[in-house]
C-alpha cells in the first residue's frame, strides 16, 4: 500500500503506470475531494487518468486488454484525519471505488484541539463512531493505533486494518532497549 505525498492526479498517475494498485490517500476533506481521487485512479470515460499502455502496470504493452481492466484492479483506502473529513464520511463512505476508510487519531486529534493526545477518551469516541458509520457502509474501517492496547480497541470496535506503532516509533523503542541493556 502506498501513501502519496499529495493527492495530486499527476503523481497518482505516475504511481498508477509504474504498478502501484494499492492506495492510501492522506487528509481526504470532503466527499468532492474523494471524488476527485477516484476520478485520477481511472481512465475515461470513468476518470480522467491519463492513458498509457507503455508503463510497467501494463506490462509495457503486453498486457491484453490492460484499459478496460486497471480500474477494477485498485484498491482506494481514504484517510479522514480532521473533524472536517468525519462530517463527509458517509458520502465517501458512499462512492463504489472506494474500499476503504482510515483514521488517523494524531491529526485528529490536533485537530479537536488535543494535539499529541491520540488517546483520549474524546479522540478514542470519535474515531469509534466512526468506524461504526463505515462499517454501516459496508466498507473497511482502518485505523493507526500507538499502541498494542489502542490496536486492541479498535479492532474490537470493528476496525479490520490495523496499523500498531510507526516505522520510525518501533525503531526508536528497539534502540532505546538496546541502549539500556548496555548500561
Amino acid at each position: 500500500m502506498v501513501r502519496p505525498p499529495a493527492n495530486d492526479r499527476v503523481l497518482i498517475k505516475r504511481m498508477l503506470d509504474a504498478g502501484v494498485k494499492n492506495f492510501l490517500f492522506p487528509c481526504v476533506r470532503s466527499v468532492d475531494e474523494a471524488r476527485e481521487i477516484v476520478s485520477a485512479t481511472r481512465y475515461p470515460p470513468a476518470g480522467v487518468r491519463g492513458v498509457s499502455v507503455a508503463g510497467r502496470a501494463a506490462w509495457y504493452g503486453a498486457r491484453a486488454g490492460y484499459l478496460q481492466a486497471a480500474g477494477d484492479e485498485i484498491a482506494i483506502g481514504i484517510q479522514i484525519e480532521t473533524c472536517q473529513a468525519f462530517e463527509a464520511i458517509a458520502g465517501i463512505a458512499a462512492l463504489p471505488e472506494v474500499d476503504m476508510i482510515f483514521f488517523g487519531p494524531a491529526d485528529l486529534s490536533a485537530d479537536m484541539g488535543l494535539l499529541g493526545q491520540t488517546e483520549h477518551p474524546d479522540v478514542r469516541a470519535r474515531i469509534q463512531a466512526g468506524i461504526e458509520q463505515v462499517r454501516s457502509h459496508g466498507r473497511m474501517a482502518g485505523v493507526l493505533a500507538p499502541n498494542i492496547y489502542a490496536a486492541r480497541f479498535y479492532e474490537s470496535a470493528g476496525a479490520r486494518f490495523v496499523g500498531i506503532g510507526s516505522d520510525l516509533g518501533c525503531m526508536r523503542t528497539h534502540a532505546q532497549k538496546l541502549l539500556e541493556a548496555m548500561g
